[in-house]
C-alpha cells in the first residue's frame, strides 16, 4: 500500500443566547497518493482484464473532500413553562458537501451524485442538557442523480 497521508481542516462556530443558537461548521480534507491507493484497491480497473479504465462509477478514493453547514435553532419550551432547565428546539439546517471535491488524474471520473446539497428541517428536546431526542426530516440534492429522502429519529449522550 502507498504511504496514504491525510490532512484534515475544519472550523467550528458556535452562538446561543436569549434561546436562540447558531452553528457553522466547515471542513476540509486532502489525501495524499488517493489515486494510487484506489489502483492498489482495484478501483478503476477492467474486471476483465485487470487495465486501468476511466472510472465513471466514481468508486475512487477522492484526493480531496469539502463540506460545511450552518443551522439555526429557537427553545420555545420557556415560551410555554418559564423556569423550566428543559429545552425544545425546532431547527434548520443547510449542508453543503462533496465527498469527491478532487479526484487522481489517473482516468478517474468524479462522481457528481456526491456532491450534495441537504436541507434538514427538526426538533430537538433536552430534558437534561447532556440527553437529545430528535426527529428529522431530511431532503438531498445531489449534483447528478436522485437520492432518497429520509425521516431520521436520534437519541444523544454527552458525557
Amino acid at each position: 500500500l502507498p504511504d496514504v497521508l491525510t490532512t484534515i481542516y475544519e472550523v467550528h462556530a458556535h452562538y446561543k443566547s436569549h434561546g436562540v443558537s447558531l452553528k457553522a461548521l466547515w471542513t476540509q480534507a486532502f489525501i495524499d497518493e488517493a489515486g494510487r491507493l484506489s489502483r492498489v484497491l482495484g478501483k478503476g480497473l477492467d474486471p476483465d482484464t485487470g487495465l486501468p479504465v476511466a472510472s465513471a462509477s466514481g468508486d475512487s478514493i477522492a484526493q480531496e473532500m469539502q463540506g460545511w453547514y450552518v443551522e439555526a435553532a429557537y427553545d420555545i419550551l420557556p415560551l410555554i413553562l418559564p423556569e423550566t432547565k428543559m429545552s425544545l428546539e425546532p431547527y434548520f439546517r443547510f449542508e453543503h458537501y462533496n465527498t469527491q471535491k478532487d479526484v487522481a488524474d489517473l482516468g478517474f471520473v468524479k462522481d457528481r451524485s456526491r456532491d450534495v446539497d441537504l436541507y434538514v428541517a427538526g426538533l430537538q428536546f433536552k430534558p437534561i442538557p447532556q440527553v437529545v431526542f430528535k426527529v428529522d426530516y431530511r431532503h438531498f440534492d445531489p449534483d447528478s442523480g436522485h437520492r432518497a429522502n429520509e425521516i431520521q429519529a436520534l437519541v444523544g449522550y454527552v458525557f
